[in-house]
């Protein structure tokens, strides 16, 4: 038998499966054969497998966005070790792991609290078994404008080579408002606001993302190799008076935009 649309006929009287009440018959088992089908690909769904047309709306159940260039079957991989991964969730770990599956990034993602707590992805990182990336940890200084304010995270991806932007436009190259992009980089308003919502969505509930930095220098905040020239109180504003003159007080090889709260 074929479904109800079939059984139907076969559990029928005899003047109920031929002509006008056979057909009579035959729609409401296909209609019900068609939720009995739907009803398996959703609980396919759920576990990974089967149509792909639920995977938005499962990673929007799963707060965790697929990235721009993540594949179909990395992205399912990602969706089935949410349960695992969300038992840290609001960690950097976490945090770090959503946004470097996200990016797909092949090189280092940072996290630094305002304590001069260092986290980062090591470049190449494979997700372990839990869901959740390794990450390495560095107690160094940050001072980003000496507001004793605790709770703010910073959170910089390492780009290079375009992956996932490239440094784009300076001041006064002919690039106007409204062109579609963002000033300094090739990200999209879009890349902006996906980015700050994955790491709203897996942050620390009390903590405020106050700064996501995109760094086009491998060396920069880097607290094994930057040393005196990382954030030293006067980072609130985008340049400092020193001995008279006007000077940059940020590194001029990165882009900074408004965190998440």
């Amino acid at each position: 038998m074929d479904g109800l649309r079939t059984a139907v006929k076969f559990f029928s009287v005899r003047w109920l499966t031929e002509g006008v009440a056979e057909k009579l018959l035959y729609t409401p088992g296909l209609i019900h054969d068609a939720q009995i089908d739907a009803l398996n690909q959703g609980i396919l769904a759920g576990m990974g497998i089967g149509t792909n047309t639920a995977l938005p709306l499962i990673g929007d159940d799963r707060k965790t966005l697929r990235g721009p260039a993540e594949s179909e079957p990395a992205y399912r991989a990602r969706l089935s070790q949410v349960w695992t991964a969300g038992r840290t969730w609001g960690g950097y770990r976490s945090l770090l792991s959503q946004l470097y599956d996200y990016l797909q990034l092949a090189r280092v993602l940072r996290c630094i609290s305002s304590s001069g707590d260092f986290w980062w992805v090591p470049a190449g990182d494979v997700r372990a078994d839990d869901g959740v990336h390794n990450a390495l940890r560095y107690r160094g200084t940050w001072d980003w404008d000496s507001s004793g304010q605790w709770w703010r995270i910073f959170v910089v991806i390492q780009s290079q080579s375009g992956t996932p932007w490239s440094p784009e436009g300076t001041w006064g190259d002919g690039q106007v408002w409204g062109d579609g992009g963002t000033w300094g980089s090739t990200a999209t308003p879009n890349d902006v606001a996906s980015v700050r919502s994955v790491v709203k969505a897996w942050k620390a509930q009390h903590a405020v993302a106050a700064w996501i930095i995109v760094s086009f220098d491998d060396t920069a905040f880097d607290p094994l190799t930057a040393g005196s020239t990382m954030p030293d109180g006067n980072w609130q504003h985008w340049s400092k008076v020193v001995s008279g003159e006007q000077v940059p007080s940020r590194y001029g090889s990165a882009v900074y935009w408004d965190g998440a709260t």
